[in-house]
């Protein structure tokens, strides 16, 4: 699939050097990856960011370091903040701007588009015909030559895929919601106390006075809001931590540490998930 899409790619840019559909990916910067890095050499981890083959080969490296071989999930906890370091693909008109700016970060390739993939179907469509026409099987439409057009056409296309990743995102918390419901259901029928559940958490990313935890055992993010304000917390970016003003409590990205689940309703009486610190 990758080399099918690549070589439609070549093809389409050269045919249509001011108008080609194509799909970008741009490096994220060492400043970018600076978190990752630091949360890695935590645990004793050199990630090499140079490139995005270097990455991939120390993120598979993890498991066979001694912190890796101790905390199994250390290595999917380091790939997803991985992941929240790069920029977002897009789709563009390949007149939008210079060839190195076509470059694909991600797949590690100078040029790319979306042939062959079947989740994408208006980029496909767009393609397409850009092929067919190189192909000679139809005419090229007359839009489908003029650059900012097809940028046009890009954007709205990169705009839908954003909106796409919202509603999936939303379906993901209904989904949660309703489990979680069900939970408190089931067990209202055998107790009397309200239902909650606790459960072991990793942190993934500090807040001024909260923490976005990961949930292992149900592949769940979520926020966690820490007693008192801003004012009561201390966040050093140098060790990624967040300490209380007392400094009797610090809280380390990745470290591990256990919340209560519980679904409360705010003041218009729709329900949500919380998450509470276990002290």
């Amino acid at each position: 699939m990758l080399l099918a899409n690549v070589t439609v790619a070549k093809r389409i840019l050269r045919q249509f050097p001011n108008s080609a559909c194509l799909r970008k990916h741009p490096p994220p910067s060492l400043e970018q990856y600076d978190p990752l890095v630091r949360a890695a050499a935590s645990y004793g981890i050199e990630l090499r960011v140079t490139s995005s083959k270097a990455l991939a080969e120390s993120l598979d490296a993890v498991s066979t370091t001694p912190a890796g071989r101790a905390d199994p999930l250390l290595e999917v906890l380091l790939r997803m903040l991985a992941t929240r370091c790069m920029m977002q693909a897009a789709y563009c008109s390949a007149g939008s701007g210079p060839p190195p700016t076509y470059h694909h970060y991600g797949l590690a390739v100078p040029l790319y588009t979306h042939f062959t993939s079947p989740i994408r179907r208006y980029a496909d469509v767009l393609v397409h015909r850009q092929l067919a026409a190189c192909l000679g099987y139809q005419e090229a439409p007359g839009e489908l030559l003029v650059s900012q057009h097809v940028e046009r056409i890009c954007e709205h296309v990169n705009e839908r895929y954003r909106s796409a990743q919202a509603a999936g995102r939303a379906s993901a918390a209904l989904h949660v919601l309703l489990w979680f419901r069900r939970q408190l259901h089931q067990s209202a029928e055998t107790r009397d106390q309200p239902w909650t559940l606790e459960t072991d958490a990793r942190i993934l990313r500090l807040l001024a006075n909260g923490l976005v935890v990961f949930l292992p055992k149900f592949g769940f993010e979520g926020v966690v809001r820490l007693d008192g304000g801003p004012e009561s917390w201390t966040h050093d970016a140098e060790s990624l931590s967040l300490r209380s003003q007392g400094r009797d409590k610090v809280y380390w990205v990745l470290g591990a540490c256990r919340v209560r689940v519980k679904i409360v309703q705010d003041a218009i009486g729709s329900e949500h998930v919380r998450l509470e610190m276990i002290e």
